[in-house]
């Protein structure tokens, strides 16, 4: 039966009463049945202002409806056969929220190819390790998981470590994740790519499941406590995008010549780059998850000079590269969220423990 969603309230009352049911479900039998879904919710970052300029991904058709509320839209997907239905809050612009309580075998898929489309002003936050290893220390931690894919190494060339992956949930999880962290073998391989956190509001609770990529799946007894998870979560992040677009590159002009503002940031490494054409190569291949394009041009082997696109927005973006840093040139007007896709995936494909600085802001990331 389909649910006819007018507004806000009705939004929330629907999605706890499908996050009840599927917790007392669980308790109950330990599995869902079939066809009932856990609740997630997508963190979206946009620079869109009308959403019916997004293209629908190839094969999937979207139908749009307005709710009573102008900031709540309902999107109405499918594929062939297969289809499901999104919850589309933008109250905020800048960081939308897309809860669904279908498949994730679907929605997932469905997010992933409709925010990455080339330019289309949508954007996933990129959630560095650094960042998730914060989350965990709020609230109640509940597990974590690694994934962890070296790229920038030819094929052929012996890797430290090719890949890693670990999902362990438990009272044990903060100290095993100390432990790793300390491992001189692999702690440039400690790649966070999700962890659980576990926050109790007068009794009731939310347990939420969160991707390094934003998407949070939900379980427990209480809607307002996924909801400030989330909130907390976009919080701390938007105030991280702003520090870095302080850093925004720009001139003006007077009588007497040009002044100009702003900074670059960096990337440094704590693994250095082994072989830098094959960096590069990977990095610029104009594909997920980096989404550039440039070229580039070796001032000498050990330092190049790129001038690149950001594929999200369409922006310029400059950088210069060394086996050491990386240097990134945002000018004015140009996306924040660039600078942290650029390290969460630096994080998760080559050196786990880069770090994002600036010269006025000390440690970014």
């Amino acid at each position: 039966m389909k649910i006819l969603i007018k507004n806000r309230k009705e939004l929330s009352e629907y999605l706890e009463s499908k996050m009840l049911s599927s917790q007392e479900q669980l308790e109950e039998e330990g599995e869902l049945e079939y066809k009932q879904f856990l609740l997630k919710t997508y963190l979206i970052e946009s620079s869109v202002s009308d959403l019916n300029s997004i293209a629908a991904p190839e094969g999937f058709n979207i139908h749009i409806q307005q709710t009573q509320d102008r900031t709540l839209q309902i999107l109405n997907v499918q594929k062939d056969s297969a289809k499901a239905t999104f919850y589309l809050d933008t109250v905020n612009p800048r960081f939308w929220l897309i809860h669904t309580v279908d498949s994730s075998s679907f929605t997932t898929p469905f997010i992933q190819k409709y925010v990455s489309s080339v330019m289309n002003g949508l954007d996933h936050p990129w959630l560095p390790t650094q960042f998730m290893i914060g989350l965990s220390q709020k609230d109640e931690f509940r597990g974590f998981t690694l994934k962890y894919d070296e790229e920038f190494v030819k094929e052929g060339k012996e890797k430290a470590i090719e890949n890693l992956s670990m999902r362990l949930w438990g009272k044990a999880a903060p100290h095993v994740l100390r432990t790793l962290k300390k491992d001189h073998e692999l702690k440039n391989s400690i790649a966070i790519s999700g962890v659980g956190i576990k926050h109790s509001i007068d009794g009731d609770y939310a347990i939420d499941d969160i991707a390094s990529w934003g998407r949070f799946t939900a379980k427990g007894t209480s809607i307002d406590g996924h909801y400030f998870i989330i909130q907390d979560i976009q919080k701390r992040y938007s105030e991280k995008i702003e520090l870095i677009e302080k850093s925004w590159l720009d001139y003006s002009s007077d009588a007497i010549g040009f002044k100009f503002r702003g900074e670059p940031l960096t990337i440094v490494f704590d693994k250095n780059i082994e072989d830098l054409p094959a960096f590069l190569d990977e990095l610029l291949a104009s594909r997920k998850p980096f989404r550039l394009w440039g070229v580039h041009k070796f001032i000498n082997k050990d330092f190049a000079k790129i001038v690149g696109i950001d594929l999200h927005t369409g922006h310029k973006i400059n950088l210069e590269i060394t086996k050491e840093w990386v240097r990134i040139y945002l000018p004015k007007g140009s996306c924040g969220n660039t600078a942290m896709r650029l390290l969460t995936n630096i994080q998760h494909h080559y050196d786990s423990e880069a770090v994002l600085e600036s010269g006025e802001y000390g440690r970014i990331i």
